[in-house]
This record gives structure tokens, C-alpha cells and sequence, in this order.
């Protein structure tokens, strides 16, 4: 376990991010609940959402079902516990 909280995580994984061309806005929606860490979006007009979560860090049930609210209408939804798997998930796009 990497003891990182998410916010450093998050953090590590929007450096890396913005430094491979990916633009990425925390997200916030006051009166809504469970929605994503942050959104990425891609050159290439690729959007993605990501939900930031520990080693040890479980989904409230309320983003899990935002998540699939979100995936319901065809937008992907990543939960991303570490840069590393950020990594794997960005070299992929």
C-alpha cells in the first residue's frame, strides 16, 4: 500500500496528465452528490471522468450510483487508486 491520500494522489496524476497534453478540471456540483474527482479530456476530444480513491478506499454507494448514472449515458468513469494505474490508463488513450 502506497499510504497516499487521494489528494496527493490526485494531484500526481493531474501533473502527469497536463504534461502529456490532457487538460483536467476539478469537478464540483453543489446540490449533486457523488460525482467525480475531476474530469480529463484528451486532444483528441476524448472525455473521461475519474473518482480518486486510496489503497484502501472504498465507493460510497451514492457514487456508485452516479457513476453508473454517468455510464448510463455514455461517459466513461475511471476509479484510480495510484499513479501508476493512471499511467496504464493514459498510454492506453
Amino acid at each position: 500500500m502506497s499510504g497516499k491520500s487521494e489528494k496527493q494522489i490526485e494531484r500526481e496524476c493531474r501533473k502527469y496528465a497536463e504534461s502529456q497534453g490532457w487538460m483536467s478540471l476539478k469537478m464540483s456540483c453543489p446540490g449533486h452528490a457523488g460525482v467525480p474527482d475531476r474530469l480529463f479530456m484528451a486532444r483528441n476530444g476524448k472525455i473521461v471522468f475519474v473518482e480518486f480513491k486510496n489503497a484502501t478506499g472504498r465507493l460510497s454507494p451514492i457514487q456508485v450510483r452516479m457513476i453508473e448514472q454517468f455510464e448510463k449515458h455514455g461517459h466513461e468513469v475511471q476509479v484510480i487508486r495510484d499513479l501508476h494505474g493512471f499511467k496504464m490508463w493514459v498510454m492506453e488513450e
